[in-house]
């Protein structure tokens, strides 16, 4: 029986000796290799999950498929040992610098769960919250949030704002036109809040730590009294947010206080770094923006 002719070359015509593994074209040399892959931008790799249709399965492809599967497994064992010899290094707590770690105790005795955010992120670069070791009392950044209705909330935030501040009193210095340290621009956005008495605006806390699942997600807050007494049991992340508003949310999204267990303190405190542990905290100097004597 005569021999079956070769198939011929794809890219010169000539008979082809060598058939690519990922398209089965014929080749000649390598030249016509290196042309095929040129032209046709084939990788010469077979692809190894390709369907192999019953008929033409052979013990090539037997032999092929198991190659396949040691390989896999090869490669999740590599893994395995991988993590085995080095496995991930235990969390730490990171240390707290000597204003934060203060600010964080003291917010701890007046029952405020005070969480402190990474260097680097902007709400915690923006924050000047302090403890004043002369006055013995807190200062806050108190970023507001007025709630326009159909229009954009305007935020501001307020800095220096004192613990023993009433809540009225500091947002109605906020509404002066003559007094207000708002910028012209961002003030004249909110003047249908200076059209109502500051007794009738709603004011609720942001609430933080609270679960997905909870849709309550603020705390009404009574304007008549301190920042610190509206503070007290609530978790705040690096300063509280107040939302402003001129008419009432939904008793859905209100979490009440009087008929609810407080929210839970975070009890524990960073450890701060041993050196700054041992220092008394007599000794430790207001943060800036407090006039030395």
């Amino acid at each position: 029986m005569p021999k079956a002719a070769p198939r011929q070359c794809a890219s010169c015509e000539k008979p082809g000796k060598y058939q690519c593994p990922a398209c089965d074209i014929r080749s000649c040399s390598l030249p016509c290799v290196v042309a095929h892959k040129a032209a046709s931008g084939c990788t010469g790799v077979r692809d190894k999950t390709a369907y192999v249709p019953l008929k033409a399965y052979s013990a090539n492809s037997m032999a092929s498929d198991f190659v396949f599967l040691e390989d896999g497994a090869r490669v999740a064992d590599n893994a395995a040992r991988g993590i085995a010899s080095h496995p991930p290094p235990p969390p730490q707590n990171r240390p707290l610098s000597k204003e934060a770690y203060l600010l964080v105790r003291k917010c701890d005795e007046r029952r405020i769960a005070l969480r402190v955010m990474a260097p680097g992120l902007s709400r915690h670069d923006c924050n000047r919250s302090f403890f004043s070791i002369r006055s013995k009392t807190l200062s806050w950044t108190v970023e507001w949030v007025f709630c326009v209705p159909a229009a954009e909330k305007v935020l501001y935030l307020q800095h220096n704002v004192k613990e023993t501040a009433i809540l009225n009193a500091t947002l109605a210095h906020l509404l002066t036109p003559q007094k207000s340290p708002i910028s012209p621009d961002i003030f004249c956005s909110l003047n249908l809040f200076l059209t109502k008495p500051v007794e009738t605006v709603c004011l609720y806390l942001k609430r933080e730590n609270v679960p997905a699942n909870d849709c309550r997600r603020f705390v009404k807050l009574d304007g008549t009294k301190s920042i610190r007494n509206q503070l007290e049991n609530a978790c705040i992340v690096e300063f509280p947010t107040i939302f402003v508003r001129l008419d009432a949310l939904a008793e859905v999204e209100v979490w009440e206080r009087a008929c609810n267990e407080p929210q839970k303190l975070i009890q524990e405190i960073p450890e701060v770094r041993q050196d700054r542990a041992e220092e008394d905290t007599d000794r430790l100097t207001d943060v800036e923006g407090i006039p030395q004597s």
